[in-house]
């Protein structure tokens, strides 16, 4: 997982072999990665891991002013 400026920003790339396999194997922890300053989430290469869709889905209906970006 990689936090990127500015601090309310989180970046995951899914080209990381380390990510990959810690989502993939968890893809709730995407939970556990967003804290409450988080504002815009980025998920690189998003279709490695159909289950994050999910994971986003109920991100985005319990905070209405998250952005999420899909790539």
């Amino acid at each position: 997982r990689n936090l990127v400026e500015p601090s309310d920003s989180l970046l995951l790339d899914l080209t990381q072999a380390n990510t990959l396999r810690e989502l993939s194997a968890h893809p709730e922890k995407l939970r556990g990665l967003i804290t409450p300053t988080t504002k815009t989430v980025v998920i690189d290469e998003a279709q490695k891991i159909p289950e994050l869709f999910d994971e986003v889905q109920g991100l985005l209906d319990r905070n209405k002013e998250l952005r999420v970006i899909l790539s």
